[in-house]
């Protein structure tokens, strides 16, 4: 059989990128940082010095007066900024441990304009740019020599609008960022020193200080006692607060206990008003008041409980409801299943519960989390609001004492729902039209503005949509104006970024993990 021949493919070497052996030697980076800060400090003696007189030779001798005359006649009144340059280039080996980069090419084209300018503007009447620069006036040579060029080409004006030009480029390369982050960052900046003129010029009158706001409401969970009327008590720390309640209820009794008024307000951590003694936090009356009383409807509780028992016994599952806690949204019966009674046959029991309570659906809890008992819940019929006041007025988010607490809402038997910022996950929050979502985030938002002072927490808000956070414009939280360009929220997001880096180098330098040890560190 014939054979084939392979064919020999010629594979092009490839190519090795050079890596910046700078990068990888320290120490000559620092020995050239060393060396070019010496030959900066030289140079501006010899230039300061260079007269001319027998002293001055004295101090910097030969080398240093030909140096001198040497720079003069090249770049003439900018001949001092030359050891300026060479300043910034030993800064830049020390810092950056790179020989050469785009800040550096900045400098000098800085350097260059400066020459420039000098060239244009600094040279004495009757003298163009060039004549100027051979007798070492104006630019020198480099400077006069394209002034002169300018001069020739676009004119005076001309020369000047490049003139500009150049510096922003050369400001732009020494900056190294791109224009949209500097203006963000402008604005930043700006809004902090508008908080700063605000806090030393404008003075408020002291008011007389409101009156403590009662504490809210809380519905209390019913006993349901099947014996005697001894009373049922669980231990203690929990959130129940138990009552005594026999099976014939009294029709007329709606009185709910509530939270003692505080006898003095509780300031968050840092938070107190001597920090600011400028700004005032605002007071709760501004928030409406929601009637939070919430009458019980013993009646129809008891039939619920008639008919819970009834449907688990016509399936022969022996049940008994222990007790009822009543939420805004949802009452929850518990009730405790007979002994051989597994958890899985009252869970297959849930449509058939459905259908004889007649409820748009229910939820199982089997078993509750801390208890020996199964939990069904059941949506109420009305449902109620529940207002921020009461739940930021309420004892269990004074407890919190932080400057990042927030109120959520209630649970399912009325008590307080409260948190604390910085103990979350990352917050997502997600739900259909109409669920809630930003609700909940102007109750997040108004508990942390009522419970921080301006130098305290700082906001940064980014809106698409234009409707949702541009109410908060103007409040002294703000870091900048509500963002509703996206291409600007991806810069600020950027500047975000590198502000969380910035801090994290920093928490790195002093051997501490949060902000809060940093402040103690900085105390």
């Amino acid at each position: 059989m014939p054979t084939t021949k392979k064919k020999k493919v010629n594979k092009k070497p490839t190519r090795i990128k050079k890596k910046d052996k700078s990068q990888h030697n320290p120490l000559r980076n620092e020995v050239l940082s060393l060396i070019a800060f010496v030959m900066a400090l030289f140079v501006y003696i010899s230039l300061s010095r260079a007269q001319g007189m027998p002293e001055d030779i004295q101090v910097i001798g030969w080398i240093g007066s030909r140096l001198a005359a040497g720079l003069e006649k090249v770049f003439g009144e900018g001949a001092v900024l030359s050891a300026f340059l060479l300043l910034a280039w030993s800064i830049h080996l020390g810092v950056y441990k790179q020989t050469w980069s785009s800040r550096m090419w900045g400098f000098s084209l800085l350097f260059v304009c400066f020459l420039i300018y000098y060239g244009l503007y600094d040279i004495p009447s009757g003298l163009t740019p060039w004549s100027a620069g051979q007798r070492g006036l104006g630019g020198g040579l480099l400077g006069g020599g394209i002034a002169h060029l300018f001069v020739q080409l676009v004119g005076q004006v001309g020369g000047a609008i490049f003139l500009i030009l150049g510096i922003c480029i050369s400001l732009l390369m020494i900056i190294n960022r791109p224009l949209g982050e500097i203006g963000a960052i402008l604005v930043v900046w700006l809004s902090k020193a508008r908080d700063w003129c605000s806090r030393v010029l404008f003075y408020e009158v002291e008011e007389e200080p409101n009156k403590p706001l009662p504490a809210a409401r809380k519905t209390e969970p019913i006993i349901i006692d099947h014996g005697t009327e001894t009373s049922v008590t669980e231990k203690p720390g929990q959130n129940w607060v138990e009552m005594k309640v026999t099976p014939e209820v009294d029709e007329n009794q709606d009185n709910i206990p509530t939270d003692p008024p505080p006898s003095k307000p509780i300031l968050s951590k840092g938070a107190k008003l001597e920090d600011n003694p400028l700004y005032e936090k605002p007071s709760l009356e501004l928030l409406s008041e929601i009637n939070s009383e919430r009458s019980i409807d013993k009646k129809n509780i008891k039939e619920s409980i008639s008919v819970l028992e009834e449907t688990f016994a016509n399936f022969g599952i022996g049940v008994k409801v222990n007790q009822v806690s009543c939420g805004p949204a949802v009452t929850r019966y518990e009730l405790t299943p007979a002994p051989g009674v597994k958890v899985s046959r009252i869970i297959s029991l849930t449509d058939d519960l459905q259908l004889n309570l007649a409820a748009p659906g229910i939820r199982i809890e089997a078993p509750i989390p801390g208890k020996s008992a199964v939990g069904i819940e059941v949506p109420n019929s009305k449902i109620l609001s529940v207002g921020l006041r009461s739940l930021l007025s309420s004892s269990a988010f004074r407890r919190l004492n932080s400057p990042l607490a927030f109120a959520l809402g209630e649970d399912i038997s009325g008590a307080p729902v409260v948190a604390k910022l910085m103990d979350m996950p990352h917050l997502l929050i997600a739900g259909s039209t109409g669920s809630g979502k930003s609700v909940c985030l102007n109750c997040i938002i108004m508990s942390l503005l009522y419970n921080s002072v301006p130098d305290q927490l700082k906001l940064v808000f980014i809106d698409p949509k234009m409707v949702e956070l541009t109410v908060y414009n103007g409040i002294p939280h703000l870091m900048c104006p509500v963002v509703t360009d996206p291409k600007r929220a991806a810069v600020v997001l950027r500047w975000m970024v590198n502000e969380m880096e910035k801090r994290y180098r920093l928490f790195a330098e002093k051997g501490v993990r949060d902000i809060n040890r940093y402040n103690q560190v900085a105390q």
